[in-house]
């Protein structure tokens, strides 16, 4: 049987191959209007490609730091406005950054003696006019992408604790559950049912494509729809992801496997991959005990 592609390995396909089609159709047009004109006929495809392909890998580099300031953006309770206009912002300097960046490239690569009268007169300019437009659109763009996904990342996170506090919990603990955003039992919708999990016998958590499969001390699994970082505040204390797979129960945990690939082994001798980036953390969690 075929592996499913999750939604982000689907999304980074498509990004991939949108990029990918930019490059060379941008290469394309710039070498049609190089022989078109006689400017320099003797350029070959190749070299155009890599000229247009550094730029854009640039583009991405740069563009993760939208990626960072978004997320820390949709988190502030900011009018809309407000929050417009620093994104927007953001998106200017962003790409004031790639045009410096790649005129300070193209001068070198010309072999041009730096200058700051060739720059502002010459190179930056020229990016201005040719870069700037594409380049705004392009964040802009992710910019509307990330902020659509953080938001239904915050309203998952709501809405699951929703759930919780009105199937589950007394009015009186509402606020209280509202502004620690942890629950002492989840509550998962099958059908007309639904179905209540305490946390405290959860053992560990696994990503399942758009879902996380929750697996229990009683050797139930259950689907829920939500994603893995939506889930971690749902929890309390005592779980830990460790693996962009996995979050554990960290009081199920009975021995851990630092040499080589890091694991854990639970209380039912099952083993839960630690990604190396996550293993301080892990080792720092029993040294806080």
């Amino acid at each position: 049987m075929s592996k499913k592609i999750t939604f982000r390995q689907e999304a980074v396909l498509v990004l991939s191959v949108v990029l990918v089609l930019a490059i060379v159709f941008e290469t394309l047009q710039q070498q049609y209007y190089l022989e078109r004109f006689d400017l320099a006929p003797e350029v070959a495809f190749l070299d155009l490609l890599a000229s247009q392909a550094y730029r854009w890998i640039l583009w991405i580099i740069i563009g993760g730091l939208l990626y960072v300031f978004v997320s820390r953006q949709v988190k502030r309770d900011e009018p809309v406005l407000v929050n417009y206009a620093r994104v927007g912002m953001a998106i200017a300097l962003l790409v004031i950054v790639n045009l410096v960046l790649i005129s300070v490239i193209g001068m070198y690569t010309n072999a041009a003696i730096f200058s700051w009268d060739t720059f502002f007169n010459e190179y930056f300019p020229f990016y201005i006019f040719q870069k700037a437009p594409i380049y705004t659109l392009g964040y802009l763009a992710a910019a509307i992408i990330f902020n659509l996904y953080f938001q239904k990342e915050q309203l998952e996170i709501k809405v699951v604790a929703l759930q919780g506090v009105s199937v589950h919990e007394p009015a009186s603990q509402a606020n209280k559950a509202s502004v620690e955003g942890k629950l002492n039992v989840l509550s998962i919708r099958l059908g007309n049912k639904v179905k209540l999990i305490a946390i405290d016998q959860i053992r560990w958590v696994a990503s399942d494509d758009y879902c996380v499969r929750i697996h229990c001390m009683d050797g139930a699994a259950h689907s829920m729809r939500i994603s893995m970082k939506a889930m971690m505040p749902l929890l309390n204390e005592n779980f830990l992801r460790v693996h962009r797979t996995a979050i554990v129960n960290m009081k199920e945990a009975s021995l851990i496997h630092i040499k080589d690939t890091p694991y854990l082994t639970l209380s039912n001798q099952q083993q839960i991959p630690i990604a190396k980036s996550r293993l301080k953390s892990v080792l720092s969690f029993y040294n806080r005990q």
